[in-house]
């Protein structure tokens, strides 16, 4: 099914609308303003450079309910131009990062096509970083690099279900501070049992165990 990204999410209409969607069996991307949960993208403020690309990777179809709405007794002297910024600008703006990102989009699946071409199966690393601390949300740099976005870190994964290929990782050891490695193996589409068969082949080869739980 598609991969829909609904902005307003937490709304009164895109609560509702996220919910059918998914009853339906769509993929739903929430994005919202401010986190306040796990399952939502968050966005911050909707105007002209309002970056939406973690927000529409991998999505077919986008339905825009975010919006600067009346306000009673509107405090601000500049209320139209606000108004224009969110609604008009804001919205401009999704609109075109939207056809950029589908441009982008069928360069990297074609890119992959090729591979396919040649491979059954592609097999990279699940992260281009050792496990890292708790306290950390996500790494800002790799080896001295810094990166422009809180993603740039996971791009091996995102591309993947960006062009809506199937995925799974699968631990493949241990480094040498004994925390997990773990591998990603990319097949074609419709290709999910053989991929499985190959991640259970990896498993079966550098088996790490069940991580050990804590009693509190």
């Amino acid at each position: 099914m598609p991969k829909v990204l609904v902005t307003g999410a937490n709304g009164f209409i895109g609560r509702v609308l996220t919910d059918n969607l998914e009853n339906h069996g769509y993929r739903v991307v929430r994005a919202v303003r401010k986190a306040q949960a796990m399952d939502v993208v968050e966005v911050g403020d909707i105007g002209p450079q309002t970056e939406w690309g973690p927000a529409l990777a991998g999505c077919d179809q986008v339905i825009h309910l975010a919006s600067r709405v009346h306000v009673m007794h509107e405090p601000r002297h500049d209320s139209l131009a606000l108004f224009r910024a969110v609604n008009t600008e804001g919205t401009l703006n999704l609109a075109r990062q939207a056809a950029q990102a589908q441009v982008v989009r069928n360069e990297i699946w074609h890119k992959f096509r090729v591979l396919f071409e040649k491979f059954d199966f592609i097999i990279t690393p699940c992260a281009p970083v050792a496990p890292f601390s708790v306290d950390l949300n996500f790494i800002s740099e790799i080896n001295g690099r810094e990166l422009d976005t809180y993603i740039d870190w996971i791009a091996n994964t995102y591309l993947v279900t960006m062009v809506g290929l199937p995925a799974a990782s699968v631990p493949a050891g241990k480094n040498r501070r004994g925390l997990p490695i773990g591998l990603q193996v990319i097949g074609q589409r419709f290709s999910e049992p053989e991929l499985l068969g190959v991640c259970k082949i990896i498993q079966k080869i550098s088996d790490i165990g069940t991580p050990h739980i804590s009693k509190f």
